[in-house]
């Protein structure tokens, strides 16, 4: 089996490729524009992959008949970013035209297209895929628009898998900066404090916003059942099924890194995010185990962050 994976030098994209190799899978082309490489290349120094490929490579649907399945995980991650033409084009013209043009070939290979819990917006009880769903932010509308522009070209194929990922973490989060996982911050932080947002919701106490939380391995383990289990393409939720607090994300931090007297703080929540915050996700999981026999139980909390912490302790030593 032959794959193609965009953005293969960020986080998902080389923990993917990480755990393929551990299948013994490595005939594998990683898709990376130019310039994209100077604060990821570390991610793939432990990998094993065929070749780095530019995107202009891609500008003909004959090129893909060589795959077998392509991932699709490039993108602008920013929750933050901006609503402006270089988004649009990045997050959603290419990521349209890329699928289409896949699709043109004559092989029809599996397409995992990575879209995210951030379509569901202040969404607080009914996570179904079938919900009627409203964004809050750019980043949440360019994942559903290219949902919504490619259902009717899936309708004919079912080789379209878009998996919205909840929060994601792991260990090779390194160059994402501030956009790293809190987990991934806090974890590789000398502080033996951890800062919360305030809550401005009466809903949720202090502490007491909560998320569903996935380690990136598990993520991995979803993306390789679907290429497995081919024309069941579909929308699906990835992410565990349970929400964690995030006083219950820092206990499980310090207990990680073995502080005993770690404090948790609270700062004033950003103006930017005082609108748009997600104070609950929690996916529904039924679809992914029901529709697309999915059995695998996913790592709690705990076990998830003592993984990313002793993988990060591999890569830096004691942090």
């Amino acid at each position: 089996m032959k794959i193609l994976v965009t953005g293969g030098f960020g986080f998902i994209g080389s923990s993917l490729i990480k755990y393929l190799n551990f299948k013994n899978q490595s005939d594998i082309d990683i898709c990376e524009p130019r310039g994209a490489y100077e604060s990821k290349w570390q991610n793939v120094v432990d990998l094993k992959y065929n070749r780095v490929l530019d995107v202009d490579y891609f500008n003909n649907s004959v090129v893909f008949d060589q795959y077998d399945a392509v991932i699709h995980l490039g993108a602008n991650s920013a929750t933050t970013q901006s609503a402006d033409a270089f988004n649009w084009e990045n997050n959603i013209s290419f990521s349209t035209r890329l699928i289409k043009r896949i699709n043109n070939s004559s092989k029809k290979p599996v397409i995992i297209f990575a879209s995210s819990a951030a379509v569901y917006g202040n969404e607080t009880v009914n996570f179904a895929e079938s919900n009627e769903v409203k964004p809050t932010n750019f980043y949440g509308f360019t994942k559903l628009r290219v949902e919504k522009e490619l259902q009717e070209l899936n309708s004919i194929f079912s080789n379209i898998y878009f998996l919205r990922f909840f929060n994601v973490y792991g260990g090779r989060e390194q160059h994402k900066g501030g956009m790293a996982s809190p987990i991934y911050r806090w974890l590789t932080s000398s502080d033996s404090s951890i800062e919360l947002f305030e809550s401005l919701n009466p809903n949720f106490p202090q502490g007491q916003m909560k998320r569903d939380f996935i380690h990136v391995i598990d993520v991995c383990k979803v993306i390789c059942h679907c290429i497995d289990n081919r024309r069941k393409g579909d929308i699906y939720n990835v992410g565990t099924g349970v929400a964690t607090s995030w006083e219950d994300v820092a206990q499980a931090v310090f207990k990680a890194k073995g502080i005993a007297d770690g404090k948790i703080l609270y700062k004033k929540m950003p103006v930017n995010l005082i609108n748009n915050y997600q104070y609950y996700t929690c996916a529904n999981i039924d679809k992914l185990r029901n529709q697309l026999k999915y059995e695998h139980q996913f790592l709690n909390i705990e076990e998830g962050v003592k993984m990313t912490y002793d993988r990060i302790k591999e890569i830096y030593g004691n942090v």
